[in-house]
């Protein structure tokens, strides 16, 4: 979890964050190595419960497609007011809690670890938007409570968002955007009588982001050129029109994206342009002097106009864009974070190219001995700044680290590539305690993502570290489909590609087998909301390589779907469900033939193998979801039982959320609860033996 801020820019509402203290608490008994026969051919032995696993109840149904029959017995399910539904949720719940009795005492443990590495409250540091000042956050037990210390008000000062017309006003640009159904039209925000001045036509894969400064347009775009003929189509460029030619027909051409480099957002000022960037699949950041010469005939690099590229404590941190409302400033903050790196609230001086460390999460009472440490500017004690600044080299790859503060002594992280089956190399980032892990012996976690060009988060999270501690390996696979390089990496992995994503998931896990990273028996996969796709599809490939796997809802509002995306050609094929049409662009609209037979071949709901064993798997939901429907999950497991292995489906446990909605319980401490039940889950069946048969 990484750190809260008090208002987040447009860019960053992508991310929200929380920072968190923490120690450890002495470690659970170590787990016995289990036996290594292979999968195919394992039974694994379980505590016996009080209870069978449920049998839910199959109903005759024959769905038909393109000349294509298939029954579906467990199509029922959709009805979630059906009293045999409620019936069979909480059949599964009972059994669930059955299945996970004896880890209680292990769930307190955890938990007990997770909610004291948190502090009691959670201060941020002043930030001043136009006359105010915005000085503290504070989040209490039962949720949150803001808290503003306000020295004056002035509305016309700030920005307006309406939800209703998914549009924004900023004063100080005189910008006003809207979008419809078929076009992002722009006013005149200072004289709204003027009336609508349409930008563009909507085009399917073509975007426009438009920004306003000193009367003209800047906008970045992926929209389809001749005039460069190095420009690959495979990401944005910078174009620019002034005001009275507001028509995507007459934008410049400025800055294009270099052979290695990717630009991917950006943020206006008065004096300076900020540019989101990928050079090679490693972030970075930079702020460019405005104004651009708009009169200049070529189009530029980058690097043709001077740009400071902000200092990063490593390649593999995450950037996201802190509160960045104030038009006229020059100090741009922004949130750094990896996976070693504990949340960094930065400020970077555009005009004196300096940057200040106003606040790291907390990371008390753990062994810093190997750790280098900076002062923070903000004490969150006495709730003070102090005067600490570090001068950089402009070059970010000079910095290496000197003045943050991370764990990469005690955690080791680091980057390795994966040859698909296709001969693509894929990006796997995998994390270790250099003290707990035993390298071919330790178990391993996979989380894979691989959807809606979305990057897989990285980030700081001390929850990790009770598995960690206990050995366990760390493992992100950056496959297909999600964020990449440029946006080609997410075309090669979704509609008529998207078996791209699960081969290269299938090729993460086959790698640290091989190459002696994690025990071959004992590697678990993590999917969440659309990753369960991803994962769901690849236990169903290949199911004696994975010996767990965890498919929940998000727990975050940052996905779309929150239910585990599992009944995916059903779902696609239901027009009436409120995200279907949304998911056409992504997964492909199986009224068509050609996308209808490509994703019968990956759904995971009409794949699963007939008596083979299948992993011991942890299921979650929330019934109450009005965006996706809970029977995914409920389907998913009802089919599992029926048509898997009955003693190794005997493993397999749904646990729905009655109360919960599309994104379930908020607050920290359920969060920490539901964390340490996954966690208990994991230990649970990772320490059972194994008995060939």
């Amino acid at each position: 979890m990484a750190a809260a801020r008090l208002l987040l820019s447009k860019a960053s509402a992508k991310k929200t964050v929380l920072s968190s203290t923490f120690y450890l608490f002495p470690k659970l008994p170590s787990l016995a190595l289990f036996s290594t026969i292979g999968r195919k051919s394992t039974h694994f032995q379980f505590a016996p419960t009080a209870h069978r696993p449920p049998s839910a109840k199959k109903v005759p149904f024959t769905a038909t497609a393109h000349g294509f029959t298939w029954k579906d017995p467990y199509r029922w399910m959709s009805d979630i007011n059906d009293p045999d539904f409620i019936s069979y949720i909480n059949q599964e719940n009972a059994y669930a809690e059955a299945f996970m009795r004896d880890t209680e005492e292990t769930q307190k443990i955890l938990y007990s670890e997770m909610v004291s590495r948190m502090p009691s409250k959670i201060t941020t540091p002043p930030e001043r938007w136009g006359p105010c000042f915005y000085e503290s956050l504070r989040i209490g037990k039962y949720g949150c409570e803001v808290q503003f210390n306000l020295n004056y008000v002035d509305r016309s000062e700030r920005i307006q968002f309406t939800a209703e017309t998914n549009s924004n006003c900023w004063t100080n640009t005189q910008a006003y955007f809207i979008e419809n159904h078929d076009s992002v039209y722009v006013i005149n925000a200072t004289n709204p009588q003027d009336g609508l001045q349409r930008f563009c036509k909507r085009v399917s894969g073509v975007q426009y982001f438009l920004e306003h400064h000193s009367g003209n347009f800047y906008v970045l775009t992926n929209a389809p050129t001749s005039k460069d003929e190095n420009f690959s189509g495979n990401g944005y460029y910078l174009a620019i029109c002034r005001n009275e030619d507001a028509q995507s027909a007459n934008l410049k051409n400025i800055i294009m994206p270099g052979e290695d480099i990717c630009l991917e957002d950006m943020d206006i000022f008065h004096e300076h342009l900020v540019l989101f960037l990928n050079k090679k699949g490693s972030p970075l950041i930079c702020s460019i002097n405005m104004p651009i010469d708009f009169d200049c005939e070529k189009e530029m690099k980058i690097d043709d106009l001077d740009p400071w590229y902000f200092p990063l404590p490593s390649n593999m941190c995450t950037i996201t864009p802190g509160s960045n409302h104030d038009f006229m400033n020059t100090v741009y903050r922004a949130v750094l974070s990896s996976p070693v790196t504990p949340d960094l609230l930065v400020d970077y001086d555009m005009s004196r190219k300096i940057f200040t460390i106003v606040q790291q999460e907390d990371v008390r009472n753990i062994s810093t001995s190997d750790v280098e440490y900076c002062s923070p500017t903000y004490d969150q004690d006495t709730n003070k700044h102090l005067d600490v600044s570090y001068e950089k080299e402009t070059d970010v790859q000079h910095n290496e680290g000197r003045g943050w503060k991370d764990f990469s002594e005690k955690y080791t992280c680091e980057e390795k590539e994966v040859v698909s089956r296709d001969g693509v190399k894929i990006p796997l980032t995998i994390m270790f305690s250099q003290n707990a892990y035993r390298k071919g012996l330790s178990p391993g976690l996979l989380h894979g993502y691989g959807a809606y060009g979305e990057v897989l988060d990285k980030s700081w999270c001390p929850d990790r570290l009770s598995l960690l501690d206990r050995g366990w390996m760390f493992a992100f696979a950056d496959v297909r489909g999600g964020g990449g390089v440029d946006p080609s990496w997410h075309r090669s992995g979704r509609g008529l590609s998207k078996l791209n994503s699960i081969y290269d998931f299938v090729s993460c896990g086959e790698y640290l087998i091989t190459e002696g990273f994690i025990h071959k028996n004992r590697l678990s996969a993590l999917g969440i909301s659309a990753g369960c796709l991803l994962v769901g599809a690849a236990v169903n490939m290949r199911p004696e390589l994975f010996r767990a796997a965890i498919l929940k809802q998000s727990s975050v509002g940052k996905s779309t779907r929150g239910v585990p995306f599992l009944d995916v050609l059903n779902t696609l094929l239901d027009p009436t469900l409120p995200l279907t049409t949304l998911d056409y662009e992504e997964f492909g609209n199986p009224e068509t033939e050609s996308y209808f037979k490509y994703i019968q071949k990956y759904s995971p709901y009409d794949n699963i193998p007939q008596g083979d064993c299948c992993p011991s798997m942890l299921v979650s939901a929330s019934f109450n979801d009005s965006r996706v429907g809970v029977w995914e999950a409920a389907k998913w497991v009802a089919k599992i039982r029926d048509m898997a292995c009955s003693r190794c489906s005997s493993s397999v446990i749904l646990q729905t959320n009655i109360n919960g909605g599309h994104f379930r319980e908020g607050g920290r401490f359920a969060h920490c609860w539901e964390t340490a039940y996954d966690y208990a889950f994991l230990m649970k069946v990772m320490a059972a033996t194994g008995k060939r048969t």
